[in-house]
C-alpha cells in the first residue's frame, strides 16, 4: 500500500471503538518512508509530545522494557524505564512507535509480545488510552532484518509499504525538501530508490 493509503487506514482504525488495541505493523524496505508515515498517524491524533515514545527495538535489550531489579526492601522490585513510566495507565492518550521491530532479536521480540498484546512493559501497567504502530524493514531486503516470531506477528496488522514518487514529492514539499531535488526527481523518476 502507499503512504497516503496507509496513513487514511490507520487512522480510521484508530478512530473506530477499540480500534486502538489493535497494532499496525509497517513493513517494507529500508529508507521508504515507514517511519515518517508512523509519525504522521500519531501527529494527527493530536496526542501531547511528551506521552510520544519513539523505541527502537534493535538497538534495545529485554531489560528496557522490563526495568531493572531494586534490590531494597524484602523483594525485589523492577523499576520501569523512564521512557514507559511516562506512558503509563492514567496518563491519557499516549503513542508508541515501535522501530525497527523486525531487526529485533527473538528476546526482545518477547519482551514486546506483553507491550503489544497486554499493555505491560514489565508490571508496569500502560496507558488504556495506548496507541501503537509497530515498523519494520522485510528480510528480502537484506537489510539485518529477523523472521517475526508468529506469536508478535498474530498480535499485529500488517501493512506492506510500496513506495510511491507522488506521495514522495508531498511529503517533501511539507517538510521544506529542496525544490530542486523535487523537481529533478519528477523529472528523472529512474533515478530514486523508490
Amino acid at each position: 500500500m502507499r503512504f497516503s493509503h496507509i496513513k487514511t487506514s490507520i487512522l480510521e482504525q484508530f478512530n473506530a471503538p477499540h480500534g486502538h488495541k489493535i497494532v499496525p505493523f509497517i513493513l517494507g524496505a529500508p529508507g521508504g518512508g515507514k517511519s515518517a508515515c508512523a509519525r504522521e498517524v500519531i501527529q494527527a491524533l493530536d496526542i501531547p509530545p511528551s506521552r510520544v515514545i519513539e523505541f527502537t527495538a534493535s538497538l534495545r535489550d529485554p531489560v528496557d522494557v522490563l526495568g531493572t531489579p531494586n534490590n531494597t526492601g524484602d523483594y525485589t522490585r523492577w523499576v520501569p524505564p523512564e521512557e514507559f513510566y511516562r506512558i503509563r495507565r492514567g496518563q491519557g492518550a499516549s503513542a508508541l512507535i515501535l522501530e525497527e521491530l523486525s531487526d529485533a532479536p527473538i528476546p526482545m521480540q518477547n519482551a514486546l509480545c506483553g507491550v503489544i498484546y497486554d499493555r505491560r512493559a514489565g508490571q508496569l501497567e500502560l496507558s488504556d488510552q495506548l496507541y501503537i504502530i509497530a515498523t519494520g524493514n522485510r528480510t528480502e531486503d537484506k537489510s539485518g532484518a529477523n523472521r517475526i516470531t508468529s506469536k508478535l506477528a498474530n498480535r499485529t496488522r500488517r501493512f506492506d509499504f510500496q513506495e510511491n514518487l507522488d506521495d514522495w514529492t508531498e511529503w517533501a514539499l511539507d517538510n521544506d525538501i529542496d525544490p530542486v531535488l523535487i523537481q529533478f526527481l519528477r523529472f528523472r523518476p529512474g533515478l530514486h530508490p523508490i
